[in-house]
């Protein structure tokens, strides 16, 4: 008994081991590692308090903090070892005996066992040991160099898109045939794998032309300082960080690299994504035979089988190792999925069929998963809707592709996915997704709206299919034409009358800028901080063309009974705004205008006056960087020097707090860049938007301190009492 090895007497404890936490076996390592995950879990939830446990219901650990404190003394101990030898001595007789007895069951006719073979036991702890061993990696495994940038030129019907961000989920959003499955292929076809023929290249040059002077596919690269001291240990101090490196690939299938430090291309390693592309997805079959899956005829199913950490060679075990490694396997399976779909609890059931030598899938619907018997019965894949099987299969095959270990990083290529989903689905669909690009690289294209995350307008690209440009792809969004827009109008909530599913709640705001910044400090209050300020998940936000267009905008929610709140700078467009609402407009409610403020001011507070100056001036130096690249010289960094705590100076001009923007536009004209930074009206206009976006890659990468985001702490707060939302 594990109580006995464990010099332990609770069958609670025992109980959590060997189901909850995937005890199997009684060698050291397995006791470590089980005990080990307990002992963190119960420190994360609280002794005594609901944990997820199989089959994603809720389970209760009911041991005192003694038997949790002998349980920590053990693990440091020398102890365990002794204990566990004793007691794999003796249960390895034990096992040979339990093998024996079903070997005579499986002769005397068994329908549900599989021929007898004797295993060493070690060898089965040892299996186990390294599906936990994998788990663990791919959960904590990120991408160790994700694509910063793409660029494609030639490809089909794009000519040059320029330098185009990715983020660890990007959506390609545009109508049908307006480039977004050419855009996928393209980023495709970086794969040695894949091969440049002459339906590849583009019309408007020769392949001369495209073989000798520009690449088809350029993939950039940032590598941050622990990566690069791994990588290139002999690389001089003092480069610059991170560091730059562009691969490209030609129409000639040739190679080409550049890094941007005193260092040879050719001789060092450099980042290679694997790159899988997916424009259909195996369905999951109701059943798969030991010979197909060998053959890989069910690709899905047997994807399945390694998610759930079992292996053809689990069927050919003795009955009571088979059931115990289904058993966990279903577990396994259960958790990954039911954490995916939330519509309702799901029962996996694998069966095996000795006589056939086939493994049979069932699931079932638990409706109340407080209840035993409020069940449904057990239905194959095949008899379930169009859309869960395309879930489900969609799901595990992506599971099993971020799990497999290997390359370094994986980008995922999804070609118009979830069509088959109903609106609820999608939106799991969507979370799936979102979970997937914690590890991995996403990018997927879509025209629905159910598929645009509002939370992340950042990472929404806009693909369009322009009369004399050929396909253009936007990070401007909001520049697209009215057919691209459409879904993300949706989205957003633009159309509210007509939707059930989009929010009643809306915010809105002066324009893109604000609409970025919201959404990405919104959800870094709400997954780093744990703060859902102004009920941020339930609303939608609307960006509209600057102050005076809101009032339009609210008299409509108004009007359509649509709860709304207003943010507005408080500069003078914003304040004559609030002035003519107060004394104009008596159907908007005042007191849902919400003026932006800081802790040092109240007036003049703009969008870039939020952040600590040093988070701001940062992605404006390295937006005009890249802005300025191109030109002769080298864009010179504004510095931030602190005054009094209140007062800066921002490359030489002091800022009070008020009107960055303002402060950071006269830098630029005392620059070397002023002359070609001018438009055609002689003035230079802050990149507002493009540095928003770069501000927002960071929050989402939670690559920011709190203490450079605290003015919003106020700003929300003040949004939650002008919508009247209880906390």
């Amino acid at each position: 008994m594990l109580c006995e090895v464990l010099i332990l007497d609770s069958s609670a404890i025992e109980k959590e081991l060997r189901t909850t936490f995937g005890f199997t076996g009684n060698s050291e390592d397995t006791v470590r590692k089980a005990i080990n995950t307990l002992l963190q879990t119960v420190e994360a939830a609280g002794l005594g308090e609901y944990i997820v446990g199989r089959g994603s219901k809720s389970t209760r650990i009911d041991a005192s903090p003694k038997e949790l404190q002998s349980l920590q003394n053990l693990v440091t101990s020398d102890e365990l070892s002794n204990e566990v030898r004793q007691s794999d001595s003796e249960q390895n007789s034990d096992k040979v005996a339990e093998e024996d007895s079903d070997a005579d069951t499986e002769q005397s006719g068994s329908t549900d066992a599989a021929p007898s073979k004797k295993e060493d036991p070690e060898t089965v702890t040892t299996q186990n040991n390294e599906v936990d061993d994998e788990a663990t990696q791919a959960t904590s495994r990120g991408p160790a160099v994700r694509i910063s940038d793409i660029r494609i030129q030639n490809f089909r019907n794009i000519r040059d898109t320029g330098y185009i961000e990715l983020e660890n989920v990007t959506t390609l959003i545009g109508k049908n045939e307006s480039g977004k499955t050419s855009t996928l292929e393209a980023i495709r076809s970086f794969s040695p794998e894949y091969e440049y023929t002459e339906r590849d290249l583009s019309t408007s040059v020769t392949i001369s032309e495209t073989t000798e002077e520009t690449p088809m596919i350029s993939l950039r690269f940032e590598l941050e300082e622990p990566l690069v001291d791994e990588f290139y240990p002999d690389l001089e101090e003092g480069t610059e960080m991170p560091l730059t490196i562009t691969r490209n690939k030609y129409f000639d299938n040739s190679y080409e690299a550049e890094i941007d430090a005193d260092i040879d291309a050719d001789e060092v390693e450099l980042p290679t994504p694997n790159i899988l592309y997916y424009d259909s997805y195996s369905l999951i079959s109701d059943s798969a035979t030991i010979e197909q899956l060998e053959n890989g005829d069910c690709p899905t199913f047997n994807n399945l089988l390694e998610l759930g950490g079992i292996s053809m060679e689990t069927f050919e075990d003795s009955t009571l190792t088979r059931y115990n490694a289904v058993e966990q396997a279903e577990n396994r399976i259960e958790d990954r999925i039911n954490e995916a779909w939330s519509q309702k609890s799901l029962n996996i059931n694998i069966n095996w069929d000795s006589s056939e030598e086939t493994i049979n899938l069932l699931i079932q619907d638990q409706l109340n998963p407080d209840s035993a018997t409020d069940e449904r019965p057990l239905t194959y894949p095949s008899q379930r809707s169009a859309g869960f099987q395309w879930f489900l299969s969609f799901y595990i095959n992506l599971l099993a592709e971020s799990n497999n270990s290997g390359l370094e990083s994986k980008v995922l290529l999804l070609d118009d996915p979830a069509v088959y989903l109903h609106p609820e689905g999608k939106r799991d669909w969507l979370e799936s997704v979102n979970d997937i690009g914690k590890n991995e690289q996403v990018v997927f294209s879509s025209h629905s709206p159910y598929l645009i995350d509002k939370r992340y307008p950042s990472r929404i690209r806009a693909v369009e299919d322009t009369p004399r440009g050929g396909t253009k792809i936007r990070e401007d969004i909001f520049k697209s034409d009215s057919h691209t827009l459409e879904p993300l109008r949706n989205a957003l909530g633009v159309d509210l009358g007509s939707s059930p599913f989009i929010s009643r709640r809306q915010l809105l705001v002066e324009g893109p800028t604000e609409y970025y910044i919201v959404a990405a400090v919104a959800n870094y209050f709400s997954q780093e901080l744990d703060r859902n300020l102004f009920g941020w998940k339930e609303l939608s936000v609307m960006p509209v063309r600057g102050a005076p267009n809101v009032i339009g905008q609210a008299s409509w929610l108004a009007s359509e009974g649509i709860d709304y709140a207003i943010m507005l700078d408080s500069d003078q467009e914003g304040r004559d705004a609030l002035e003519r609402i107060e004394n104009h407009n008596p159907d908007i409610d005042s007191d849902r205008v919400v003026m932006l403020e800081n802790r040092s001011n109240s007036e003049d507070v703009v969008t870039e006056d939020m952040f600590d100056p040093e988070l701001y001036v940062s992605e404006f130096n390295a937006e005009y960087e890249d802005f300025t690249s191109e030109l002769d010289g080298d864009f010179e960094h504004a510095q931030v020097e602190e005054i009094d705590g209140l007062r800066w100076e921002v490359g030489g001009i002091e800022y009070d707090g008020t009107r960055l923007d303002k402060v950071l536009i006269e830098y630029l004209e005392e620059s070397s860049f002023s002359e070609e930074l001018e438009n055609s009206r002689g003035e230079i206009e802050l990149r507002k938007r493009q540095i928003a976006e770069r501000v927002a890659s960071r929050l989402n990468r939670s690559d920011v301190e709190e203490s450079q985001v605290t003015s919003f702490n106020r700003v929300f707060a003040n949004l939650n009492s002008a919508m009247d939302i209880d906390t």
